[in-house]
């Protein structure tokens, strides 16, 4: 055999090998092998799903005897302000933080009593300055990094998997809340945000959030539970509510190798036994409340009565408004009409003018060819 030949099949062979030894779990829990995977490993999680035990487990899960942590993980960086509340109130960003919208938005108004506001900061490069800005402003901050999460429970994650990590990390810096309230950084309440925290306080259920069924595969399932069919439902993660107990069973599963994405917070709740749900008010919802939605300062300029005290998603802009948005936003958060000055300045979008930060880009028209 020809030395060059005998070089590549050998090298099909490395790759091959390679790739087998780094497989991903096969996420569906009816194939054989998955059943011998689960069987061989003995890994099945039933003290959560005694009646349901088929798990698409992670990679090397962590020894866990039950007992709570002696030691428990920390963020790189926390900024308490006194002693914590009933109810943590978590704004969930990453890269910019948004100071334009706190200041517009979170801190105008005192919150209810029993609430805290908080910043998590997911970045790769912390900054102590970061959590004395926001003391600052009488916000309590927590900055962590891929590196934490990694540290405290031992897998691989990528940010599209910090979200539940990094609340789990704040209620063991924190474990006297009883609640969690997490809310992303382009999601808006086009209101009295206390208001809506108000009507909410006296719910005890394990889990508030929009959520609706969904069929097909369950993309959300790699490395975590597979839900029976009945119990598919998909979590809009915009804005939802988690209790204490719910966060620590996070803390249980992700010790234990299980990946937790956000989008499945409620088919996960659903799966066990005495964790209870509650649907985001469906008159809190707004016209724009979906994942690729996207709203333009001008759709705010365009809001009446009816488009008042609910969730819109998503306005990427916000993390770094014009001087002319931040007025709307300040007129949006205090319930009032945005000033008509304001709104005859801002440009005017069609479809094939949004940039991917949702705001009117020009149209770039190609020039003609100078004839020489």
């Amino acid at each position: 055999m020809p030395f060059r030949r005998r070089w590549t099949l050998r090298a099909a062979l490395y790759l091959m090998q390679a790739c087998a030894s780094r497989a991903l779990p096969v996420t569906d829990p009816s194939s054989q092998r998955n059943a011998d995977q689960q069987k061989t490993e003995g890994r099945r999680l039933t003290q959560f799903w005694p009646d349901h035990p088929q798990v698409v487990m992670g990679a090397a899960p962590r020894p866990k005897d039950g007992s709570a942590r002696e030691h428990p993980p920390a963020p790189a960086i926390v900024r308490m302000l006194g002693q914590p509340n009933h109810t943590a109130i978590v704004l969930r960003t990453a890269k910019t933080l948004p100071m334009a919208l706190i200041d517009a938005c979170y801190v105008r108004d005192p919150l209810p009593a029993g609430h805290d506001m908080w910043v998590l900061h997911n970045t790769d490069q912390p900054n102590i300055s970061t959590g004395d800005q926001l003391v600052a402003k009488g916000v309590n901050a927590m900055v962590y990094t891929g590196q934490n999460v990694r540290d405290a429970f031992g897998q691989a994650y990528n940010g599209w998997l910090h979200y539940t990590p990094g609340l789990v990390l704040l209620l063991l810096s924190a474990p006297a809340y009883q609640y969690v309230w997490a809310i992303e950084d382009d999601t808006l309440f086009t209101g009295r945000l206390p208001s809506f925290f108000i009507s909410q306080a006296d719910h005890t259920e394990d889990f508030i959030g929009a959520h609706k069924p969904t069929h097909g595969p369950w993309m959300w399932g790699y490395g975590t539970v597979v839900p029976r069919e009945a119990d598919k439902v998909k979590t809009k993660v915009q804005v939802y509510r988690l209790s204490a107990r719910l966060l620590r069973t996070f803390d249980d599963m992700l010790q234990l190798g299980l990946h937790t994405y956000v989008e499945g917070t409620a088919s996960i709740c659903y799966g066990l036994r005495w964790c209870s749900t509650r649907q985001l008010p469906q008159e809190v919802q707004g016209t724009h409340f979906e994942w690729n939605t996207k709203l333009t300062p001008r759709h705010l300029c365009a809001l009446g009565d009816d488009g008042r005290d609910k969730w819109q998603h998503k306005l990427p802009w916000m993390r770094r408004p014009t001087p002319d948005e931040v007025v709307v936003l300040r007129s949006v958060c205090d319930a009032q009409p945005p000033p008509e000055e304001t709104c005859s300045r801002l440009p005017v979008c069609n479809n094939t003018m949004m940039g991917s930060m949702a705001r009117c880009v020009p149209i770039r028209t190609p020039r003609a060819k100078q004839v020489s």
